[in-house]
């Protein structure tokens, strides 16, 4: 299974986004094949947590911005991102408050998460 890390950070549009089009990124993908993985597990060492992180086929992480949280999480608890996703950098969306971006947004998003599941 692949390990889907997203950043999730509510206090803006991009971080909003990650987390919302990693769950529909994973319906649509199939829970058989990817799944969205603890990031704060990893964050502070929870044992189950990281032999799940050890066991995943591949690591993807999904940020909303450049400060790259998830990824950086990821990378601190020892692992490797095999495929990094920034939404400003790889979708060229704006940076902004937490609900300014629409469906399209979303969809665009989600469909570029699904893409790097199935290409990895």
């Amino acid at each position: 299974m692949k390990a889907l890390y997203v950043c999730f950070g509510c206090l803006s549009n991009t971080g909003r986004l990650t987390g919302l089009a990693g769950l529909k990124a994973v319906e649509k993908i199939g829970l058989d094949k990817a799944n969205i993985f603890c990031l704060p597990g990893l964050a502070v060492n929870v044992p189950n947590t990281i032999e799940k992180a050890k066991s995943a086929e591949k690591i993807i992480c999904v940020d909303g911005c450049a400060m790259e949280c998830a990824k950086k999480v990821v990378e601190f608890a020892g692992f490797k991102c095999d495929k990094s996703i920034q939404l400003v950098r790889d979708l060229e969306i704006t940076k902004s408050k937490p609900l300014d971006y629409t469906e399209k947004d979303l969809d665009r998003v989600t469909n570029y998460i699904v893409e790097s599941l199935n290409r990895i």
